[in-house]
């Protein structure tokens, strides 16, 4: 499919980063018109009379100017449709916030390359609109160890790698174990410069090109929205906070996916209420039986019904002394998928901050995670693994070889 024509308008009040912005694009960019614009004056005016409103502002600016920064506020407000690119040579945190505050897109170093300029165009070419149409609500799917080191920031974003690249869904994963959160870890080396923390408290600002701007970009459909690094950013937000992110979220994304400390507070209470289903992570040990025992007695007394739960469990073995029928008569629920034990390729996938599903597509875990992508999505009927098949004919009578 040819590529949607675009219409660029470059600004700078330098004439020399016009000239050599259009020896960058000017052959690079397909299916384009490009205007470049050379302010004369102090007041920025990105709604020009003669080219008319543009698809793409890519904007040089220091970004220090608080003209600027209301022009660009007016344009994302009036016309929300339009996607505005800042080169600017400040970017730190600050100067990021206050952009996406006012509806910038992406900001960009002001030497950026020609391939950093052109990805960043072909990235706003497909967040523009080409026609208006009703969006279904996503689902939020929240993930929790029911004990310490079970494997749920594993199952969370490797899950949502295979809603996103193997079924072709648009997926958000928000980090909200606001101490210890490492998912970002887990699917890349990339590091954000903001978090959920910073943004889940711009509750006047928070929408849905606020958000994008601030997510690590995982893969193709796949974003991540990071734990802060410093647990005391986290000491302010609250439930509402929670709720007004999860519902922006939601809007947007065909899954969004939380992963959850495993203590149970005010602010994941209010995530598990906003979540469709619940998927619960434990081992066939005990102790994990134990804890998850207490786990879904807090449930019960917040209302969750049984159905919004999806019992998990990891690195299960043919062998476990720990039969499926004791785990489910003890919890007083179904186990809904068991995650084999495959240490080296998980590790190996851990360790490199690669999901499973790249690094080992054809492994039994790979295989599962598949199953679940497709069982969430509907794209197959629920069916379970050759592992898991292993553990329900242990429970039905149904010989194991």
């Amino acid at each position: 499919m040819p590529a949607m024509q675009m219409k660029i308008t470059v600004v700078s009040n330098k004439a020399r980063t016009l000239e050599d912005l259009r020896q960058i694009l000017e052959g690079s960019v397909a299916a384009a018109t490009i205007t470049y614009v050379e302010r004369t004056g102090e007041a920025l005016d990105l709604e020009n009379a003669d080219i008319g409103l543009p698809d793409l502002v890519l904007l040089d600016s220091p970004w220090q100017d608080r003209a600027d920064m209301a022009a660009v506020e007016e344009l994302s407000r009036r016309h929300p449709q339009s996607v505005i690119l800042l080169l600017c040579p400040n970017r730190s945190s600050e100067t990021l916030i206050s952009a996406m505050r006012a509806g910038i897109r992406e900001v960009l170093p002001s030497q950026a390359s020609r391939k950093e300029l052109v990805d960043a165009i072909e990235r706003a070419r497909k967040r523009i609109p080409v026609a208006v149409i009703d969006k279904p609500r996503g689902k939020i799917l929240a993930f929790l160890s029911c004990k310490g080191g079970s494997g749920a920031t594993f199952l969370a974003t490797n899950l949502g790698y295979a809603l996103a690249v193997a079924m072709g869904r648009k997926v958000l994963l928000v980090d909200l174990d606001l101490q210890y959160g490492d998912a970002s870890f887990f699917m890349s080396s990339a590091k954000g410069v903001v978090s959920v923390a910073e943004v889940a408290m711009q509750v006047d600002h928070l929408d849905d090109r606020f958000l994008a701007a601030s997510t690590i970009e995982v893969a193709r459909n796949y974003s991540l929205l990071p734990a802060p690094e410093d647990a005391e950013r986290a000491i302010e937000i609250t439930p509402k906070h929670v709720e007004n992110l999860l519902n922006v979220a939601v809007a947007n994304y065909d899954f969004v996916i939380i992963d959850l400390e495993r203590s149970i507070d005010a602010v994941s209470m209010k995530a598990l209420d906003c979540a469709d289903l619940i998927f619960p992570v434990l081992q066939a040990l005990v102790p994990h039986v134990r804890d998850t025992q207490k786990v879904l007695r807090m449930f019960r007394i917040l209302g969750y019904p049984d159905s919004k739960v999806r019992m998990v469990v990891n690195r299960s073995v043919k062998d476990s002394n720990l039969p499926t029928a004791k785990i489910e008569s003890t919890l007083g629920v179904g186990i809904y998928r068991f995650v084999p034990n495959d240490f080296a390729n998980v590790s190996a996938s851990v360790n490199q901050g690669i999901s499973i599903l790249k690094l080992a597509p054809d492994c039994p875990v790979s295989q599962v995670l598949k199953e679940m992508a497709g069982d969430l999505t509907g794209a197959a009927k629920e069916q379970e693994s050759w592992f898991g098949k292993l553990f329900r004919g242990e429970r039905s009578g149904l010989p194991l070889n």
